[in-house]
């Protein structure tokens, strides 16, 4: 249950999947990650990219109850 960032002690994003925290490229538009190679779920599978992809589109997606569409209009 981690993402690509946590928070250190003082509240700072540090790395968590991610190998570090990125700074966004073409003005703000794009942010690219990389993750950490031993990243694996609970079954041992690695996590992908497409992973973190495909759950960003059900989160924002209209048939989704998370509220996410919502907050990212806001």
């Amino acid at each position: 249950m981690e993402g690509l960032y946590r928070a250190n002690h003082k509240g700072d994003s540090i790395p968590a999947l991610a190998t570090s925290v990125v700074k966004p490229t073409n003005y703000g538009k794009r942010y690219t990650y990389n993750l950490r190679k031993e990243a694996k779920w609970s079954n041992g599978d690695p996590v992908t990219a497409q992973d973190f992809v495909a759950s960003w589109h059900r989160s924002v997606s209209p048939n989704s109850r998370s509220g996410m569409l919502i907050s990212l209009l806001v």
